[in-house]
């Protein structure tokens, strides 16, 4: 698909759309509210489903991703937990997130805005109705969920993790031992806790490491 110039002004659109919301809080407000009730009332499983049963592997990189920080915990610290902030922070995003935004963007007068605030933007308020669409259809919510032995949260260990990544790619901060295995328990928690769960909760299963919708015998 070629890039045309409506593709400029479509984004040159949005990204006005979005100045706009952002710089005036009584508007901010009033937008949210709006399409949080809306995005809520509509959404369904069956659009969430769809994006399982449409990409049935879309875990793999972020399995492989985990793969490499384990091989590597212990040898090599800081290269094991880039690779374990990548399955996290990738798990996350293909496995849990990708898929609403997904179930939004068939409303095709907010798909292009919503699309810009969620990956561009990384809007919190937005990824706060993600999250709640998260948490009432595929019944898991990283805000509240704890790993065994954690007294924090999955999504405050998301941030730590982030927060570190950050300091090692820009910084060139060394990552300790201990910051490999928290990147790589995170990444284990979001692959083999929360995203089965939506999974099973959706009514679909695996086969192996793929998303299944078929009774194999």
């Amino acid at each position: 698909m070629s890039w045309e110039p409506i593709d400029a002004w479509e984004e040159a659109g949005t990204d006005a759309i979005y100045e706009q919301v952002m710089g005036d809080p009584s508007v901010r407000e009033q937008f949210y509210q709006e399409l949080y009730d809306e995005i809520i009332r509509d959404f369904t499983d069956a659009r969430l489903r769809s994006f399982y049963e449409n990409h049935p592997d879309l875990a793999k990189p972020a399995e492989t991703a985990l793969a490499d920080a384990k091989r590597l915990l212990g040898q090599d610290d800081t290269a094991a937990f880039l690779f374990g902030a990548i399955a996290a922070e990738v798990g996350l995003i293909s496995t849990l997130l990708k898929p609403i935004v997904h179930g939004l963007v068939h409303a095709e007068s907010a798909a292009a805005l919503i699309t810009r605030l969620a990956i561009r933007h990384n809007d919190e308020n937005l990824t706060k109705i993600l999250l709640d669409l998260l948490a009432d259809h595929g019944k898991v919510d990283p805000r509240h969920f704890k790993r065994s032995g954690s007294a924090q949260t999955l999504w405050e260990e998301l941030s730590a993790v982030r927060t570190k990544r950050n300091a090692v790619v820009h910084r060139a901060d060394r990552a300790s031992h201990g910051d490999a295995e928290l990147a790589v328990s995170v990444a284990a928690a979001v692959l083999g806790d929360l995203f089965p769960t939506v999974v099973k909760n959706l009514g679909l299963h695996f086969h192996g490491s793929t998303v299944c919708n078929v009774v194999h015998r």
